[in-house]
C-alpha cells in the first residue's frame, strides 16, 4: 500500500507596491513588499531601501518607518503601502518615489 501524496498548498505570501514603473532603474530602491507572517496570520510591511542599504524598516500604525515590525490584515497592509509607495524616501538617493517620477516624467510610459 502507498502512502497518498501529500496536498501542497501554493499561496500568495509576498505583493510588492512601488510608486515607480517595475522597469525604472531605481525600482528596487523604492519598492514596499507586504509580506506574510503565518505565526501570526497578519502582514508586515517592510521596506529594505537601497541595495545593501541599512537592514531595511517596517511602517508602524502612525505611518512612520521603525526597526519593529507591526502586523496588520491584508486590506489594510495593501492599503498603507500604497499610500507609502508614492512617499517613501530614500536618503541614498535624497528623494521620495514622487521627486523621482516627477524629474523622470518624459521617461514613465502609461
Amino acid at each position: 500500500m502507498t502512502n497518498p501524496a501529500p496536498v501542497v498548498s501554493f499561496e500568495p505570501v509576498k505583493y510588492a507596491a512601488c510608486a515607480l514603473p517595475v522597469g525604472h532603474p531605481d525600482y528596487a530602491d523604492y519598492v514596499i513588499r507586504v509580506i506574510f507572517r503565518p505565526r501570526h496570520g497578519q502582514w508586515a510591511i517592510f521596506h529594505a531601501g537601497p541595495q545593501g542599504g541599512d537592514g531595511g524598516r517596517y511602517l508602524s500604525t502612525d505611518g512612520s518607518w521603525s526597526r519593529e515590525e507591526h502586523l496588520f490584515d491584508l486590506d489594510t497592509a495593501r492599503a498603507l503601502a500604497m499610500d507609502a509607495a508614492v512617499t517613501v524616501a530614500v536618503p541614498a538617493h535624497g528623494r521620495t518615489a514622487a521627486d523621482v517620477l516627477a524629474a523622470d516624467k518624459w521617461k514613465v510610459v502609461r
